[in-house]
């Protein structure tokens, strides 16, 4: 990660943000919209992560839209009053993370994907991301950041050349991990691989079945949010303030 507040910039210029899952664990107070539009600091928090993406010189992103979808389409339209050019891939029917990716191969052109979870945050920088990738050729490459509380996440081992060699399910054990967050740069062939129309996930499938086949980590100092649960939620316009970002205009 570099120095200070800012965000590098990188030759990468797409990115996929996926937008469509249910949130049945934040409905108890947001019950109206999809997850990502709930609203943190006066904004959805899907603004928050598009607003970053273009700090950091993405100017296209394709959004993975499914529940409530149509809300998020009528709220960002073209994405031009944001700086952004956006593309909506709805997806038919449930088909989880890693298959809403690869139904969204018909929509770009890319050979690779940078690749963000609509519903958590987190300080990174595509440019290391990007590189590091490159460096090692890797087939996928998840940033990865500490948290000082894992029970919630399932946590990730790294090899010695910053290889994934593990991935280690939840234990709801209340002690710092190494986690995922959210956050993929992910080659178009790897994303081909994916079988049409199923429901399957990157962080369950895909990507276990990567490792020893060219999946690597980055580790980046965080912080990071996932509001999928109120009681985070809650927290989403305090954490927005310790970056910087709450009083945004």
């Amino acid at each position: 990660m570099s120095g200070g507040d800012a965000f590098s910039r990188s030759a990468l210029r797409e990115a996929v943000v996926l937008a469509g899952g249910f949130g049945r664990r934040l409905q108890s107070v947001v019950s109206d919209r999809p997850k990502p539009m709930a609203h943190v600091a006066g904004k959805p928090f899907l603004e928050w992560i598009l607003l970053e993406l273009k700090r950091q010189g993405i100017a296209r992103v394709v959004l993975s839209t499914g529940h409530m979808g149509v809300s998020i389409e009528k709220y960002f339209a073209s994405g031009e009053s944001w700086g952004l050019r956006l593309t909506y891939a709805r997806d038919p029917k449930p088909l989880g993370t890693g298959g809403a990716l690869r139904h969204v191969l018909q929509f770009t052109d890319a050979p690779r994907l940078l690749v963000l979870n609509g519903d958590s945050l987190c300080r990174f920088d595509v440019s290391i991301l990007c590189a590091q990738h490159e460096q090692a050729g890797a087939s996928a490459t998840i940033w990865l950041t500490h948290v000082p509380d894992a029970a919630r996440y399932g946590t990730v081992e790294l090899g010695d050349r910053n290889q994934v060699v593990a991935f280690r399910e939840k234990t709801g054990d209340h002690c710092p991990g190494l986690i995922s967050a959210g956050i993929y740069l992910v080659e178009r062939e790897v994303i081909r691989r994916i079988p049409l129309a199923l429901n399957t996930s990157l962080e369950r499938t895909l990507f276990p079945s990567l490792i020893g086949k060219g999946l690597h980590g980055v580790i980046g100092d965080g912080p990071f949010l996932d509001i999928g649960i109120p009681k985070d939620y809650e927290a989403a316009e305090a954490f927005l303030g310790r970056l910087g970002l709450g009083k945004r205009v």
